[in-house]
C-alpha cells in the first residue's frame, strides 16, 4: 500500500506541473517552454530515488549503512528544493499571464 502512494503521488504532481506549466508557458510565448518542463521531471526523479533508498534502508533494517541514510536525506532535500522551485516557477508564469491579459 505504501509503495502505491509513493508511485502514484509523484506521477500526479508531475502531471499537474507539466500540463499547467506547458499551458502557461505557451500562452505567454516563453522562450524556455521546453526546458522549464524538466524541472518537474527532475523533482519526480528525486522523489523516486528517495523512495527506493528508503525501501532499501528498511529492507536491511538491523544493519545500518550511514551512506544510504545520507543519500536518503540528500535525495529528500533535493526533491523538496526542486519541487518548490517548480511551484514558484508556476506561480511566476501565472502572474505573468494575468498581467499580460490585463494589458490587453
Amino acid at each position: 500500500m505504501r509503495w502505491t502512494f509513493d508511485v502514484i503521488w509523484p506521477v500526479v504532481y508531475t502531471g499537474f506541473l507539466l500540463v499547467t506549466t506547458a499551458y502557461l508557458a505557451k500562452k505567454i510565448d516563453c522562450k524556455f517552454k521546453e526546458k522549464v518542463l524538466y524541472i518537474a521531471l527532475v523533482a519526480m526523479m528525486f522523489d523516486f530515488l528517495e523512495n527506493i533508498i528508503a525501501t532499501s534502508v528498511m529492507m536491511i533494517y538491523p544493519t545500518r549503512l550511514d551512506f544510504l541514510i545520507y543519500m536518503l536525506i540528500s535525495a529528500s532535500i533535493l526533491k523538496w528544493v526542486i519541487l518548490s522551485g517548480a511551484f514558484v516557477l508556476l506561480g511566476l508564469l501565472l502572474i505573468r499571464v494575468v498581467f499580460r491579459s490585463k494589458k490587453k
